[in-house]
């Protein structure tokens, strides 16, 4: 399990449905569901209480509690976990499952890995990245050894226009 308490599991007896047609209920056994652990949870407060509400969704099924560490978890059905970052349990930004917090916090923790050599060039690279809303938008440094079959289109005062073929990572 995650640091940040979500997680899957089978759920043996399955969540209680109702049969409007036969007028019963049925169980449905062995569901796959999603696990939000609350750590350090075991004491029960009003604001506990509203930060539950806060995570319910409509797929949820309801609350448990682990009896080794008396936490309680939230049961939701099994697409949730597709909805949230698996790193931090944010919620996902976009279809593309673009977490905004772990980018920009991966991008912090490594901008001292690359540089370009001008830390002004550097800064400004940083200043872009922090700003970044899109997982389409991401700036960075690349070395221009990385490219391979340049040619040269057009040259003018300030700037060479080129056309390369294929990038190599």
């Amino acid at each position: 399990m995650r640091k940040f308490g979500l997680t899957t599991a089978i759920w043996k007896n399955g969540p209680l449905s109702y049969d409007a047609q036969h007028n019963k209920n049925w169980d449905s056994t062995y569901k796959k569901v999603s696990l939000r652990y609350l750590h350090n949870s075991q004491e029960v407060t009003d604001e506990f209480i509203n930060k539950i509400k806060s995570y319910l969704t409509d797929t949820y099924y309801g609350i448990s509690q682990n009896p080794d560490t008396k936490d309680y978890i939230l049961v939701y059905s099994q697409n949730y976990i597709n909805e949230y970052c698996k790193k931090c349990g944010n919620k996902y930004d976009t279809y593309y499952k673009w977490c905004k917090p772990c980018i920009i916090n991966y991008l912090k923790d490594n901008f001292t890995n690359w540089t370009s050599g001008n830390e002004k060039i550097d800064n400004f690279i940083q200043e872009v990245q922090l700003k970044s809303d899109k997982y389409s938008k991401l700036f960075e440094w690349i070395p221009y050894v990385g490219f391979t079959d340049i040619n040269e289109i057009r040259k003018g005062k300030y700037i060479c226009i080129t056309h390369e073929i294929s990038l190599k990572h």
